[in-house]
C-alpha cells in the first residue's frame, strides 16, 4: 500500500544526515548576520543577512547536503560553494513568505571532507526588493546511508517498496538511480 517508510534507523553502519541549526556555533558566520526568533522555523530561530558577500561555512565529511531556508519578497540568491568552488545558486525570492524550504544536493558517490559555504549573492530575482537570505538549518551526511536504507526497502519480488504517498500506478519503486551531481531519479 502507499505510505511512508522510516528511512533513518539506529541500525545503519553509516552516519545519518546530521541537522545543524544555522545559528549554532559550529556554523561559522562572517559579516553582519542577525539571529532572529521565528516560531515558523526549526528551533524557532534563523540567521539572516542582506549584505552582499556575507557568508557562513561549515565543514563535514560526507557526500550530500540540504540547505533549509525561508523565501520572502526581499530575498535574493544564495551562492553555494563546495571547497571554494561555486556549486549552485538558490533563488530564495517569493512574493510571500514561505518557511522551511529545502534545496538538496548530492555531489559525490563517496564521502569526502567538504567545506560548505553559503554566501549572500550579488544576484537576485528581478521581483525581489533586496538581497536578503534567511538560513534556518543545514543537513549534511552520507549518500551511503541513503543507499543502505533503500536496500532495506528491497522486496523479495525484486522491486522497492514505495516510500511516500502518491498517485503511482503501483505500490513499488521500479528503480532508483543516482546521477552524480544531477541528483536522484525514482521511477514508479
Amino acid at each position: 500500500t502507499y505510505g511512508y517508510a522510516l528511512l533513518q534507523t539506529n541500525e545503519s553502519k553509516y552516519a545519518p544526515f546530521q541537522w545543524v541549526e544555522a545559528e549554532s556555533d559550529v556554523v561559522r558566520k562572517y559579516g553582519n548576520w542577525l539571529i532572529t526568533t521565528d516560531t515558523n522555523d526549526f528551533n524557532f530561530t534563523n540567521i539572516n543577512s542582506s549584505t552582499i558577500g556575507d557568508y557562513v561555512d561549515f565543514e563535514f565529511f560526507g557526500s550530500g547536503f540540504t540547505v533549509i531556508y525561508d523565501k520572502c519578497p526581499s530575498c535574493g540568491y544564495i551562492d553555494v560553494y563546495l571547497n571554494g568552488s561555486l556549486f549552485a545558486q538558490i533563488d530564495t525570492y517569493s512574493s510571500s513568505v514561505s518557511h522551511k524550504q529545502y534545496s538538496s544536493h548530492y555531489f559525490s558517490q563517496t564521502d569526502v571532507p567538504t567545506k560548505l559555504t553559503l554566501r549572500v549573492s550579488n544576484t537576485k530575482n528581478s521581483g525581489s526588493s533586496n538581497y536578503t537570505i534567511i538560513l534556518d538549518s543545514i543537513r549534511v551526511g552520507s549518500i551511503k546511508y541513503r543507499e543502505l536504507e533503500y536496500e532495506r526497502l528491497f522486496m523479495s519480488d525484486g522491486k522497492y517498496l514505495t516510500t511516500s504517498s502518491g498517485s503511482a500506478s503501483s505500490n513499488y519503486i521500479i528503480s532508483y538511480h543516482y546521477f552524480g551531481s544531477g541528483g536522484w531519479a525514482v521511477i514508479y
